[in-house]
């Protein structure tokens, strides 16, 4: 029990959290995904350009984001 008498249920927690990265990351990429749609219509280009762009960069960061919390998530397990 913690300190306020409520009994801590680490799996879920657990589950709560990655699952919270996880939507993290996926919330990033569609953002990326839609700022590159938007500056590819407002630039009227042919293909799709900007949207890959943004794409793999908002990918990225949301791996490296996502990586970083799981990190700092297991080590304050410990």
């Amino acid at each position: 029990m913690d300190s306020k008498g409520k009994r801590e249920h680490p799996a879920s927690n657990n589950a709560m959290r990655y699952s919270a990265i996880g939507f993290q990351i996926m919330g990033i990429f569609a953002l990326g995904v839609f700022i590159g749609y938007k500056v590819d219509k407002w630039l009227k280009t042919d293909k799709p350009y900007f949207m890959l762009l943004f794409a793999l960069v908002f990918a990225f960061a949301g791996l490296y984001l996502g990586l970083k919390d799981f990190l700092r998530a297991t080590n304050t397990r410990k």
